[in-house]
């Protein structure tokens, strides 16, 4: 197809490269090779990927010829429930499921959930207080972490797990095997994607499947002592939202969402951390709009972006209202990546400083 692509190596492709530099970095390589091309290409051991560099084609692929390009690659084999989650299906299946979760996420069934994130927000704050009164040094990523999914189990679940003070909850213990998996396998499916079948076929899933049904099993009880005890409607989380939105878009049109569809959106996930300064307004008015999509854009943008981004604006001011984050003597910068997740090769540690009124 004449697409200029670095040299490759037999089956590891272009993969040796990110061995050396790292899957994110060796991204960083491509790009600034390729700086005058509008697309460039490399081979993922044996698969070909088109990388596209102009803004404008990739609006017309997110939005003007979206119907061409509507599924998305997935790294590895992947069991129910999580199968069923909207990163992962595909066609009619995903427009399906994405017609009757979207009013899950309307302006007024958000603002319902605020009152979760403001509780967690608080409980956040008394442990700041104490860490900045011993103070101790604190890791962000393990400290954002307990926030998120205390969040998430209070939005989604309706359940108070306060991993904040007690992180090795049952509820936790299970979500950090969903968020990181085996690493050995990962490892083998990172650099032969193909494996990902085969270790599944074999018993032994990327994602563990014991946790995967935990979780199924906390939806399937949730659920069943709502319809029991009269309390659909009534709580406000995600899960009773999806369970409302569901019964309303299914008024005598077939539609409706599986018990494993149920469980597959309460799976969570994901933040991240941006330049403020790149988001003032004479910033963003000189910026083309698709050069910055930290949510996707088009019909297949994140649906939760509203919640995220309120999740974040509480949070952030609720700290920074109280507390200054401050180095220490486990700071590292400037900030190394893990060469295969994307995070901070050392962690990203801080102190807290009371701020003064």
């Amino acid at each position: 197809m004449g697409i200029e692509h670095p040299p490759t190596s037999w089956f590891f492709g272009n993969f040796n490269l990110a061995i050396k530099y790292g899957i994110f970095e060796v991204q960083k390589v491509f790009y600034n090779k390729y700086k005058d091309k509008k697309v460039y290409g490399w081979y993922d051991t044996r698969k070909p990927v088109l990388v596209v560099k102009d803004l404008d084609m990739i609006k017309d692929i997110f939005v003007k010829n979206f119907a061409s390009f509507v599924d998305r690659y997935n790294l590895f084999e992947v069991n129910p429930p999580f199968r069923d989650n909207l990163l992962n299906l595909r066609g009619e299946h995903w427009k399906h499921v994405r017609n009757i979760v979207t009013p899950a996420f309307s302006s007024g069934r958000i603002k319902k959930m605020t009152s979760h994130i403001h509780r967690n927000a608080k409980i956040l704050l008394d442990n700041l207080q104490h860490i900045c009164e011993t103070g101790q040094e604190v890791e962000l990523r393990d400290l954002s972490a307990c926030f998120t999914l205390d969040v998430i189990a209070s939005t989604g679940f309706g359940l108070e797990i306060n991993t904040l003070k007690d992180p090795k909850n049952k509820f936790a213990t299970e979500a950090q095997k969903v968020i990181n998996p085996n690493p050995v396998l990962f490892t083998f499916v990172l650099f032969i994607p193909e494996l990902g079948k085969i270790f599944s076929k074999l018993g032994f899933p990327i994602l563990p499947q014991k946790s995967m049904d935990y979780f199924a099993q906390v939806v399937d009880q949730i659920i069943e002592k709502r319809k029991r005890d009269g309390l659909n409607g009534k709580v406000n989380d995600f899960l009773d939202l999806v369970m409302n939105a569901e019964a309303e878009a299914g008024h005598g049109e077939g539609k409706e969402l599986t018990r494993s569809e149920i469980h597959a959106q309460a799976l969570l996930r994901g933040h991240v951390l941006v330049e403020a300064e790149r988001f003032n307004s004479e910033n963003k008015a000189t910026r083309h709009p698709y050069a910055h999509l930290p949510f996707g854009q088009g019909p297949r943008n994140c649906i939760g972006m509203r919640l995220a981004l309120l999740e974040l604006k509480i949070v952030i001011a609720a700290i920074l209202q109280k507390f200054s984050p401050v180095p220490c003597s486990k700071t590292v910068y400037p900030i190394k990546l893990s060469k295969v997740r994307p995070r901070a090769q050392d962690g990203l540690w801080v102190k807290f400083e009371q701020r003064k009124k």
